[in-house]
C-alpha cells in the first residue's frame, strides 16, 4: 500500500524545516517536539479525572502524570513511556494520545515523565521506568487502580523501556504478573542490520542521520549494543513473559526489528498479536487529528488494553 496522503503535507513540512532536528541545540530541539504534539494531537478527550503528582526514583522523585476514567474503580492499570528517542518529549506531547487510552481502554494511565539523554544517558530512564512500574504494583490503590490488573506500554523509544520492563518483572518472583505488554512501533535491537532501516531511513520522519543522534546522546560509548537492556531482542529467553500487543507501521525504519520481536515472543510461546499498519509512520498514533485513519489504530490498541485489563 502507498504513504497515506495525509502523511505528505506533514512529511513535506519537516524536509522543508531550515534547521534539521539532529543539527538544533538540545532544548530548542525539544521546545519544537512540544509545539509540534500540541498541533497534532488535537483537542484533548475528556477523561474522569487527571493528576499530576510525583513518586519515587531512583535518582530522585519522578514525575507522573494520572488518568483515570469515568466510573467507580478499582481500574486496572496502563503504565505508560512516551517515545522521542530516549532524548525528547513527555508527559505533556502524549498528553492526548494517553487520554484516548484511557477512555478506549476503560483504564487508568500513569503516564511516566522518566529522565531524558544527555543529562542522564542509559539507563536512566529505563531505571525510572522499571521503578514506576513497580511503585504502580505496589501502590495501585493509591492511583484508584488493581495490582493484580497492571500492563506496560510505549511508543517508540518508550515500548523499548516496555519490553524491558516486561522482561524485568518476569524475572522478579515477587511480583504479579503483568496483563499485558503494549508496544508500540518499538525499537528492540540496536545492533542494527535490518532492511528496514535502509528502505525507510529517508522521507519518513525517523531518517538515519536523526536515530544515529539519539543513539549518540543515549547511548554511552562504552555499552554493549547487545545488552537486552538497550536491545530486548537479545535477551536470552523471551519464554513467560506478559501477553503482547505488538503495532508496527509499513514506513518505518523500526519495522522490520518490531515484526521479528513480535516474531520472536510467539516462537517463545507469549501469546502475540501483531499489527503491521499498512501506509503509515513511525509515531503515528500521534497524528490523529491529521490523518483519519490513526483513530481506526487507536480505537484497536483501546479494545485490546480493554481485554487485557478487564
Amino acid at each position: 500500500m502507498p504513504l497515506l496522503s495525509s502523511f505528505r503535507g506533514i512529511l513535506d513540512a519537516v524536509a522543508s524545516a531550515p534547521t534539521p532536528l539532529w543539527e538544533l541545540p538540545i532544548a530548542e530541539a525539544r521546545r519544537n517536539a512540544e509545539v509540534g504534539a500540541a498541533f497534532l494531537g488535537g483537542e484533548p478527550e475528556h477523561v474522569g479525572l487527571v493528576r499530576d503528582r510525583t513518586i519515587p526514583g531512583p535518582g530522585g522523585p519522578i514525575s507522573v502524570r494520572v488518568y483515570q476514567p469515568d466510573g467507580y474503580g478499582p481500574h486496572g492499570v496502563l503504565v505508560y513511556f512516551h517515545g522521542g528517542g530516549y532524548v525528547m518529549c513527555s508527559i505533556d506531547t502524549h498528553d492526548t494520545l494517553c487520554r484516548q487510552l484511557c477512555n478506549r481502554g476503560r483504564c487508568v494511565v500513569v503516564s511516566v515523565d522518566y529522565r531524558l539523554a544527555p543529562e542522564h544517558p542509559f539507563p536512566a530512564g529505563l531505571d525510572d521506568a522499571i521503578a514506576a512500574m513497580q511503585w504502580v504494583q505496589d501502590n495501585a490503590a493509591e492511583v484508584n487502580g488493581d495490582r493484580s490488573r497492571v500492563a506496560v506500554g510505549g511508543d517508540s523509544a518508550g515500548a523499548n523501556f516496555a519490553a524491558v520492563a516486561a522482561i524485568v518483572n518476569r524475572d522478579d518472583s515477587r511480583r504479579p504478573g503483568l496483563r499485558l505488554q503494549l508496544l508500540l512501533y518499538p525499537g528492540t535491537d540496536r545492533r542494527g542490520g535490518y532492511a528496514s532501516l535502509v528502505e525507510n531511513g529517508e522521507g519518513y520522519l525517523l531518517s538515519t542521520a536523526m536515530r544515529q543522534w539519539f543513539g549518540r546522546l543515549y547511548i554511552p560509548a562504552t555499552a554493549d549494543l547487545a545488552d537486552w537492556r538497550l536491545s530486548p531482542m537479545c535477551a536470552t529467553t523471551l519464554d513467560e513473559l506478559a501477553p503482547a500487543h505488538v503495532v508496527t507501521a509499513e514506513f518505518d525504519p523500526l519495522r522490520d526489528e518490531g515484526d521479528a520481536y513480535a516474531e520472536r515472543l510467539a516462537s517463545s510461546g507469549v501469546p502475540v498479536e501483531h499489527r503491521r499498519v499498512s501506509g503509515m509512520i513511525h509515531g503515528f498514533m500521534q497524528y490523529g487529528s491529521l490523518v483519519p485513519e490513526v483513530m481506526t489504530e487507536i480505537d484497536l490498541v483501546g479494545a485490546r488494553l480493554r481485554k487485557a485489563l478487564a
